[in-house]
């Protein structure tokens, strides 16, 4: 049996991580047990070490962005295979089970949270994606959320518009993709020097949230369309509530689902709701995702894994290194941090 190590939390708001011998776990019913090439940080994990956020029990194996490759599955698993490469979203936020937390050498991850990754993608690039699948997707196609159309490899165009603030994010430019892959046309914001970036991604049009006239830009732009809805991948409250400004005469869907919950006195004909990307695996949204159309969407390269990964080093001891680097601030990169 491998030897298991993991980048632990030892106690609220502890740092840095402790890296140290951790349970070896088998995976059970609809279970795989992922060997880590790759983790990503994310916003959320520098939220829990620094400010206690989220209830998890100490000490805590955080993390929920893994590639690498699958080491065994549980009983009902099908669909993956010891030795297959794979990507996956790892759940411990939800579970409490360090087990399932990312920032450690093997990874319990439910089997309906993780993706065929084609075998020309690297493990660093391929980790950015599934903390920003299952987000976008979640707020997108949940049937509690903006209940738009799921995405598909050939989707037939419809004549609405999705609003992603922030664009250049890498929750923003995976939700913009899944926007068009479920045939929406998409208005995003990004500082000027992402524009680029963001319309390569599929954007149909791109403000500069720093804009003055940002609110009024995009009002036009929606006048005649009708809004199918509205995601904010940033969290900030100046950020929702110019969102919420920019869309409350919009023809249409005037919701914002939100990252981080919104702050008070919006409009009145604007509705704004807090997720969690756990709630993608309440039901069979995950699978239809993960399993079903991101790894086609890889290997046809209808989905890029963006954005690009700024690998910090290798190994655990480099985990707490990414998280630094994240809370300093990063623009259209995902930190990551390779494991052998």
């Amino acid at each position: 049996m491998p030897s298991n190590n993991a980048a632990y939390i030892a106690e609220p708001k502890k740092i840095p991580l402790e890296v140290k011998s951790a349970p070896w776990t088998e995976p059970k019913d609809n279970q795989i047990l992922v060997r880590n090439r790759a983790v990503a940080i994310n916003p959320v994990d520098i939220a829990i070490q620094q400010f206690a956020a989220f209830e998890v029990e100490y000490p805590a194996i955080i993390g929920t962005d893994v590639a690498g490759v699958v080491e065994s599955v549980g009983s009902g698993v099908s669909h993956f295979k010891p030795g297959d490469r794979v990507l996956g979203y790892a759940t411990s936020l939800g579970t409490k089970d360090n087990a399932e937390g990312a920032f450690q050498n093997y990874t319990i991850i439910r089997s309906d949270c993780a993706s065929h990754i084609p075998d020309d993608l690297p493990y660093e690039q391929a980790t950015v994606l599934p903390l920003a699948v299952a987000t976008a997707s979640y707020a997108f196609f949940g049937d509690d959320t903006l209940q738009l159309r799921l995405p598909s490899l050939n989707p037939e165009k419809i004549d609405e518009v999705v609003l992603v603030w922030g664009g250049s994010s890498s929750v923003g430019g995976t939700a913009i993709q899944l926007a068009k892959a479920a045939g929406y046309q998409v208005i995003t914001t990004a500082s000027a020097k992402n524009h680029e970036y963001v319309k390569r991604l599929g954007a149909d049009h791109t403000l500069d949230y720093k804009s003055s006239s940002v609110v009024d830009d995009i009002a036009k732009l929606l006048q005649g369309k009708k809004l199918a809805g509205v995601l904010d991948a940033i969290g900030a409250p100046d950020a929702i509530s110019t969102a919420a400004r920019a869309v409350e005469h919009a023809d249409g869907k005037r919701h914002i689902v939100c990252v981080r919950a919104p702050p008070e006195n919006l409009p009145e004909s604007v509705k704004a709701q807090p997720i969690l990307s756990l709630s993608i695996y309440k039901n069979s949204l995950a699978s239809q995702i993960f399993n079903g159309f991101v790894p086609k969407a890889l290997a046809q390269g209808k989905l890029k894994a963006e954005p690009k990964a700024e690998i910090v080093g290798e190994g655990l001891e480099k985990v707490q290194a990414g998280l630094d680097k994240l809370r300093d601030g990063v623009s259209a990169t995902k930190v990551v941090v390779r494991l052998k």
